[in-house]
């Protein structure tokens, strides 16, 4: 008998009769095992049932903190995913599993950040790629020829000045920044 499917019944408004025969009957709910023990009969037994009541009793919290970091759907649900097999693989790591829940929503936040520094990571190099030779002021197959003929020239130099031109002008050391016997300043 399905207490779940007894407890919907409703006869207008008033309690279902059904149910208050199972009261009047000594009917007790099933008791209600803590989040510690039935981790522990995961951890012990790799027991699915129990496994399934954690997601059961902690999966609309994790898919709130997913969905609620993420805007993107599929991204939320990978990392909805992510948490519990997390959880599965890594179970023993739960140092307090009577806090099971704040493990849940700390992986859920962490797995979560990460989804959002690699799609920023991604955004900001599309953007990079997307950028036209309009963008830039001379044109890369330019700007390569050019680069090329610079460094001809400052390989023409005598040694002394080229060494003085690379430290001031290539690395940039100035007269703040004198390095002892290398002309620059």
């Amino acid at each position: 008998m399905r207490v779940r499917r007894i407890l919907t019944v409703n006869d207008g408004g008033a309690m279902s009769r059904n149910f208050l025969h199972l009261i009047r009957c000594g009917f007790a709910p099933p008791p209600v095992e803590s989040d510690a023990d039935l981790l522990r009969r995961f951890i012990d037994h790799r027991d699915e049932s129990a496994f399934a009541t954690i997601m059961d009793r902690h999966g609309p919290m994790v898919w709130a903190v997913c969905r609620n970091t993420l805007p993107n759907r599929a991204d939320a649900e990978d990392v909805f995913q992510a948490t519990f097999f997390a959880l599965s693989r890594g179970a023993k790591a739960v140092r307090h599993p009577e806090r099971l829940a704040a493990w849940l929503h700390g992986a859920a936040v962490r797995v979560a950040g990460g989804v959002k520094r690699v799609h920023a990571r991604r955004v900001r190099y599309e953007r990079a790629a997307a950028r036209t030779e309009a963008d830039s002021p001379v044109a890369d197959a330019a700007w390569g020829e050019l680069l090329l003929a610079a460094h001809e020239e400052v390989a023409a130099m005598s040694p002394a000045l080229r060494a003085a031109f690379i430290l001031c002008d290539i690395e940039g050391w100035s007269s703040g920044r004198r390095r002892p016997g290398s002309g620059c300043g």
